[in-house]
């Protein structure tokens, strides 16, 4: 598992800059977060997610190419990042790069027989339906995917993620698994053949290949109808790791302190 090194909290109004060379932007957008306290396991430190975070946030804007960024603590429990304002696209871009909390899991796609008496919404016990994006973005009516209600591999085992492509030249996430992340998925690649493992992201099956064998190599594939950009996001995304909890938008808005003008 990454070790986070925390940031310092400097200055009398507690901001801590973790980008930008300690500078804050002259003019841009300026989103405040919030990390979703209930989220948080159990036994974690409120004050320690919130660095761990703020971290994170500024892995995924330096690696996703960003020159010029901002992220900063205030109070207890309160994240700015400042982006440039470059157009709409790029700047939904970095929302979503930001308050996407990168969580992902491997789960087993429920048998057959479990699936007997029930229809979408209701689940048997030890099990849960998740939301397909591939069949919701090819209009299917069956959006849905029931899975056995186990994540048997997490983000917390990934060593590396990076962008390459598959056979066909279309987009698609590579990982590679730590040490425990190499035996717990070749234990359930072994225990599962012939059945569909769902690659579950942020709570949404991207994928579900079928497993037709054991897989003792420690790497996995992640495809689905996502392009080149979206990818390289993706990827990023989980090889920065996952947020310790949701984030909450709190506000967004346009600055522009060279002619003292805010909107």
């Amino acid at each position: 598992m990454r070790r986070i090194v925390p940031s310092v909290v400097v200055g009398i109004a507690l901001i801590a800059c973790l980008g930008c060379a300690g500078r804050q932007l002259s003019k841009g957008v300026e989103l405040r977060l919030r990390l979703v306290k209930e989220g948080l396991a159990p036994a974690a430190n409120l004050d320690e997610a919130v660095h761990e975070t703020a971290e994170i946030l500024r892995r995924r804007l330096e690696r996703v190419g960003l020159r010029e960024f901002w992220v900063g603590l205030v109070g207890e429990n309160e994240i700015r990042v400042q982006v440039p304002n470059t157009g709409s696209r790029e700047l939904e871009r970095a929302k979503e790069i930001v308050t996407r909390r990168g969580k992902l899991a491997f789960m087993v796609e429920a048998a057959d027989d479990a699936l007997v008496g029930y229809k979408y919404p209701e689940a048997p016990l030890k099990h849960r339906w998740l939301p397909f994006a591939e069949k919701e973005k090819a209009g299917e009516a069956a959006t849905h995917m029931l899975v056995e209600d186990a994540e048997l591999v997490t983000g917390a085992n990934i060593a590396q993620a990076y962008h390459g492509y598959d056979e066909f030249g279309k987009s698609e996430i590579h990982l590679e698994f730590d040490n425990e992340g190499k035996r717990k998925f070749a234990e359930v690649t072994e225990k599962n053949v012939n059945r569909r493992l769902a690659i579950v992201l942020d709570g949404v099956v991207q994928s579900a290949p079928r497993i037709d064998e054991p897989i003792p190599s420690g790497q996995a594939r992640i495809r689905g109808k996502f392009d080149a950009e979206e990818a390289k996001d993706l990827s990023v995304m989980l090889d920065s790791g996952e947020l310790p909890a949701s984030l909450e938008l709190l506000e967004e808005r346009s600055f522009d302190t060279t002619e003292g003008k805010e909107e």
